[in-house]
């Protein structure tokens, strides 16, 4: 494995062929993924806008566990991840009722509301219900764009609770 091959994949994601590509590399790649989340040694390449490469960051994150949550999830506890930085890895782009306390907690912490907005949306992604009960209270945030996103957050999960 490679980081031009991982900088490649990640700088030029194409959803189809490259989380198959990475997953197959296995644990190195996402160690490596995990690194760079972590700032030690970016993958980005020059010229690459750097939200396309934190997108296809999070995305190769999110292909990590969409095959194997449960080995990402220790991988983060291993480095000692705080809740914040869980939920926004990327791994919240899969729906899996294990990731909605890491976001629940992320957004009781947060002093920012764009981030609070942020997390309250990838609850809403989670469309399960147990991100009702956050995404309720989310409706009573100091912030405007908080409670919008929750609204439509409660309209992305469908739950009857939402009523």
């Amino acid at each position: 494995m490679s980081d031009a091959r991982l900088r490649a994949l990640v700088s030029r994601w194409d959803y189809e062929r490259s989380a198959t590509e990475l997953v197959a590399m296995g644990k190195p790649a996402l160690e490596r993924i995990l690194d760079a989340s972590d700032g030690h040694g970016s993958l980005d390449e020059p010229g690459v806008d750097w939200r396309t490469y934190e997108d296809g960051r999070h995305a190769a994150v999110a292909a990590f566990a969409a095959q194997d949550i449960d080995r990402v999830l220790a991988a983060m506890k291993a480095r000692k991840w705080d809740d914040f930085t869980v939920a926004v890895s990327g791994i919240a782009r899969v729906a899996d009722p294990r990731i909605v306390p890491f976001l629940k907690g992320a957004y009781a912490t947060s002093k920012d509301a764009f981030s609070r907005q942020r997390l309250v949306t990838l609850l809403g992604m989670q469309r399960g219900p147990e991100a009702v009960d956050a995404l309720v209270a989310a409706l009573s945030d100091r912030s405007s764009d908080v409670r919008s996103a929750a609204i439509e957050s409660l309209g992305e999960v469908g739950d009857p609770r939402a009523i």
